[in-house]
């Protein structure tokens, strides 16, 4: 009889592995269309605009704000985990809108359209991301400790080039704060979370039609300012903390509660098709 039990238990365990196996398989299958992972993007590493897109950098990946549609398109996830990690600052190529990002080793560039990622060593340590106005299709610059380097359009290893004639660097926090004096005299209250929490100002660009700013946060995601506005509008993506405790999903709609820890008040957030909310 104990016979019979355990070769029970042991196909009810081959049935639930095999399964586990094919879900992750199916998972694997899955086109980035199809799927919704949700993650804690209320920490922003770096922010880039073009005239339709507002890239967010956080570290479980990318999001695009669509100003115009007024939704969420992401996020993108790097293949490598680790990729993001120490990204600084931002640009968007003037050329095809694709994303570059800087890190004190390099850069990681991202091209939306074809889900391409790359990343490549600079031999010094980076410390801006530039255009070129009097060739803005000559590549992206990178300043770094030993001078100017060069990414060719479309990628690859960066080579040593002059210092560009007419900089146009990544926009910074202290440039939006000079473009909008009230910002810093609100920060008290614009960086204030709901259980008493102060985050800051971490990275920021001026939107791609010339009408405000947008900042990113380490602890409140994105915020958009318009002009002559004292408090911004914030534009809240993922997941507001990283334990789950429940998934719930329906057609059309998947529904997600986080647990509450030391960082993140307890919520609900669910995703209808392919707008967050």
């Amino acid at each position: 009889m104990y016979r019979t039990y355990f070769a029970a238990f042991i196909a009810f365990i081959a049935l639930i592995t095999a399964g586990a196996r094919e879900a992750r398989a199916q998972g694997r299958d899955w086109s980035p269309a199809d799927r919704a992972i949700l993650g804690d993007f209320s920490r922003v590493l770096a922010v880039a605009t073009t005239a339709q897109r507002v890239y967010a950098v956080s570290e479980p990946g990318i999001v695009i704000w669509l100003p115009i549609e007024r939704r969420w398109d992401g996020p993108y996830n790097p293949p490598q985990a680790g990729m993001l990690d120490g990204v600084f600052s931002a640009l968007a190529d003037p050329l095809d809108e694709s994303l570059w990002m800087a890190r004190s080793d390099g850069f990681v560039h991202f091209q939306p359209e074809i889900l391409q990622w790359e990343q490549q060593r600079v031999p010094a340590r980076v410390r801006s991301l530039a255009i070129d106005l009097d060739d803005p299709g000559g590549g992206i610059r990178l300043e770094t400790s030993s001078g100017w380097f060069r990414v060719l359009p479309g990628g690859g290893p960066p080579v040593p080039s002059p210092a560009p004639t007419r900089i146009k660097r990544a926009p910074t926090v202290e440039d939006a704060l000079r473009a909008n004096p009230s910002l810093a005299a609100n920060a008290s209250q614009i960086l204030l979370d709901p259980r008493g929490r102060v985050g800051r100002f971490s990275a920021a660009a001026p939107a791609g039609d010339g009408i405000g700013w947008y900042l990113g946060t380490l602890g409140l995601g994105l915020l958009y300012v318009r002009p002559g506005m004292p408090i911004p509008d914030k534009l809240p993506f993922g997941l507001p903390g990283d334990r789950v405790g429940a998934v719930v999903g329906v057609p059309g709609v998947v529904w997600a509660a986080t647990e509450r820890t030391q960082r993140t008040d307890e919520a609900v957030t669910f995703v209808i098709g392919r707008a967050h909310v």
